[in-house]
């Protein structure tokens, strides 16, 4: 009767499995619109090369340059910086990346398709991340208020939900396990780790914890070497042995024999240490380590004598002469050698490897790096860096925020960046053919190639690339005509192929506009031109919002008092004190007298004539937390005067918000639109001009298109319900022909791959089983 069952069992998984193997894959699916009858299917593939359905009206656009659309890639964009990866040593299709402001993502494929984690994760600012030994979907990682050292210190940067937070199911969902301080930074790299008993341990800046049931429960070790404002960097175990460790940490590097309990510094003839940030200790040789130092001078040293002394270690630096080294790790190569690499801060090359112990050092090669939509990127940080433990030579690494593979021992890297967007855009125009320019926070100005057109995502092209971007007007009467700020005023008559820059402007101004009636007048943040930028002249006050009913009348916020002036910003009035906190202020779309404003407050405000209203958490504008949120974009539907949405994220230490709130009465009452995922800081809101859409700019997603017509008509119970969980995964757009297994939106990795075999799919059994719930065990009789 058993053999009978297996069989069956056996049988059905072959026929189920044969339905997604195919010996030809496609780099995408383009299923257009709504699968007829099916709306819970709407998440469960990319709808074009550079776009994914959230939700029914959620979908995510990621920059794309023809090339990259041309050559079969498929989108991703980046933008901030990844601080860690980490690959499962269980199954290293299982990958995780912590970011500076994007939060999480994660990937069960590879590497192949990337998503943002789900809406209870709290994590914004991800240092560090770990995976379990023994089970691919549990793992660590370690939020902090920001990568920025000074910043994490000061605790009134950070929030209560600053610690130590674990995953069971490979990075969808987390929960907090250790509420302590972490102290840590962009090269944070290991504070937590496994030993070879199965016990967890965590370098805290308040101390060494150890957990013995996988992370649920911790007691702590010893603090003696730490404090609350101590920066912690990395734990390593000798053999995976916790009674010899060694801690990397703000006073230098650390040894205990005694599993934690005793500490001695290991900082001889180090000049002027400051900090440790990375020690690695040879594969051969348990004596022989390198590490890097920080102090009057930042420095890669090596020592033969486990730490007794140390000498310097010659490094690559950059045509200044200056490079921070701050992770060093020995890699395993597939031939059984180790190789030594080396990450930097300010380096134009940040990863580098030697195999003579540091007499020359060489920069891999990133094939295809042209292609990728930060291309021009020379990598300016320490970003995250992994290898694959079941595959030597296999590694990851993350330059200017692009994820890349390599499998010949970090000699070259091929881009791994599918679906991961965290471009955050400051502004979105659309010009007279309907193309659309981007405004983006740290990647300068792009603009897309085609007109837009609802369910058409089109590739884009970059422009200017120095820095960020906060503003752009097109020529009413020559499209080709640009004017925009990108760490000064620039022009440029071609559309973008060519650009100048105008001295007169130092600035980086929010307002940049052509007056609607009078085409060669421009509003530019502090200055304006009365003859289409030929020449300019000062205002008294910086022009802060032009009013769509009437451009002579325009608003400028100084100094918490918004003032007023009918006349083009020559004459001006005082209107009401709203404070300093407003972070955004627009004027309405169809009362001249009419300004709304938002801030840290947490209010949606507005000021009629000079009587102020403000409409706040009692109308609806809380997070799922019961926290404030702090608003930080506001938009008015131009055909619509009460229909509304705002955006912004939690005054908690910056987190994440549950999305977009959106009202239809004028702002009384506020409803929280749903199936935004991952952090959701919203950084901009655009109406549509040519559908009707909102255009979202998001710190953790890219760029967001909202269908507020479809939400409406689910809110209504107009459309077929959909299943709202956060139990998807974007899927797969396999190139490698492959054959996977996915079971509940997971990928099954195998110890052996599946293979095809007279067009039956034959797969290891265990983990499937194993996945479903059983318990295998083996029997040598």
């Amino acid at each position: 009767m058993k053999k009978a069952i297996s069989f069956l069992m056996i049988l059905s998984l072959i026929l189920s499995t044969s339905l997604i193997a195919s010996a030809e894959t496609k780099v995408y699916d383009h299923t257009g619109d709504i699968p007829a009858g099916d709306p819970a299917d709407f998440y469960a593939y990319p709808i074009a090369q550079n776009a994914t359905r959230y939700s029914p009206w959620y979908v995510q656009w990621a920059r794309q340059k023809q090339v990259e659309f041309d050559t079969g890639v498929r989108g991703g964009d980046g933008n901030q910086m990844v601080m860690e990866i980490s690959v499962s040593p269980v199954n290293p299709d299982h990958i995780l990346l912590g970011s500076d402001m994007a939060g999480i993502w994660r990937t069960t494929d590879g590497g192949i398709n990337w998503e943002t984690t789900g809406g209870n994760n709290n994590n914004w600012c991800v240092n560090d991340m770990v995976w379990s030994p023994y089970d691919e979907n549990v793992a660590f990682s370690v939020q902090t208020g920001t990568r920025n050292l000074s910043s994490a210190i000061n605790k009134s940067q950070n929030s209560d939900l600053d610690g130590l937070y674990k995953t069971t199911d490979a990075g969808k969902t987390w929960k907090m396990v250790l509420g302590r301080n972490f102290i840590s930074m962009a090269c944070t790299d290991g504070v937590v780790q496994y030993d070879k008993d199965g016990n967890v341990f965590a370098l805290s800046s308040e101390g060494l914890y150890k957990s013995e049931d996988d992370g649920e429960t911790w007691e702590l070790i010893d603090k003696s070497f730490l404090n609350e404002t101590t920066a912690v960097y990395s734990l390593y175990f000798f053999g995976g042995d916790s009674k010899k460790m060694l801690a990397c940490v703000e006073g230098g590097l650390y040894y205990s024999s005694t599993g934690g309990l005793l500490w001695k510094n290991l900082n001889s003839n180090v000049e002027g240490v400051k900090s440790c940030t990375s020690v690695t200790v040879d594969p051969n040789d348990e004596n022989h380590w390198y590490a890097c130092f920080q102090g009057p001078s930042h420095k890669l040293y090596e020592t033969k004598d486990a730490g007794k002394t140390w000498t310097t270690v010659y490094y690559r630096v950059n045509s200044s002469g200056l490079a921070t080294p701050q992770v060093v790790r020995y890699v395993i190569k597939d031939d059984g050698t180790p190789r030594l690499f080396l990450i930097y801060t300010s380096c134009g090359n940040p990863i580098q490897y030697t195999d003579d112990g540091g007499n020359s050092w060489v920069v891999p090669k990133l094939i295809d790096r042209e292609i990728v939509y930060n291309s021009q990127g020379m990598g300016y940080y320490c970003e995250g860096f992994d290898i694959d433990y079941q595959h030597p030579g296999t590694m990851y690494y993350s330059f200017a925020d692009t994820i890349y593979k390599s499998t010949d021992n970090g000699e070259t890297f091929f881009f791994r960046n599918g679906g991961y967007s965290a471009i955050n855009t400051n502004k979105i125009v659309v010009d007279q053919e309907g193309r659309m320019w981007f405004c983006d926070v740290d990647r300068g100005l792009a603009h897309t190639n085609n007109p837009y057109k609802k369910g058409e995502y089109s590739t884009v092209e970059r422009d200017l690339t120095s820095t960020a971007s906060t503003a752009v007007a097109i020529d009413p009467n020559d499209v080709n005509h640009v004017l925009a700020f990108c760490g000064g005023l620039y022009e440029t008559f071609d559309r973008g192929a060519n650009w100048t820059k105008n001295e007169l402007f130092s600035g980086n101004f929010k307002t940049l506009q052509y007056h609607s009636k009078d085409s060669s007048f421009i509003y530019a943040g502090d200055k304006y031109s009365t003859d289409n930028g030929k020449s300019w002249k000062d205002f008294e006050f910086e022009i802060t919002t032009v009013s769509p009913v009437d451009n002579d009348v325009v608003y400028s916020y100084t100094s918490g008092m918004l003032k007023k002036s009918k006349d083009r910003g020559i004459t001006w009035e005082d209107v009401a004190n709203i404070g300093t906190s407003a972070y955004i202020v627009v004027a309405d779309c169809f009362d001249v007298d009419t300004v709304w404003y938002g801030g840290y407050s947490g209010a949606v405000c507005k000021v009629v004539g000079t009587e102020k209203v403000s409409y706040d958490q009692k109308n609806g504008l809380y997070t799922d937390k019961g926290q404030t949120v702090a608003i930080t974009s506001i938009a008015q539907n131009p055909k619509d005067k009460n229909h509304l949405v705002v955006g912004g994220k939690e005054t908690k230490g910056g987190l994440k918000t549950p999305g977009i709130y959106e009202t239809l009465d004028g702002g009384k009452t506020w409803e929280l639109v749903p199936g935004m995922k991952g952090i959701a800081h919203i950084n901009s809101l655009t109406f549509s001009p040519v559908s009707d859409e909102v255009f979202v700019g998001t710190c953790s997603n890219g760029l967001i298109i909202y269908d507020y017509n479809t939400f409406h008509k689910w809110y209504n119970g107009e459309l077929e319900t959909w299943d709202k969980s956060d139990e998807y995964i974007i899927p797969n757009m396999y190139t490698d022909g492959k054959i996977r297994v996915k079971i509940d939106s997971d990928i099954i990795g195998f110890d052996s791959d599946p293979f095809l075999e007279n067009d039956r799919t034959f797969v290891p059994m265990r983990k499937i089983f194993e996945k479903l719930g059983a318990t295998i065990e083996w029997d040598d009789a």
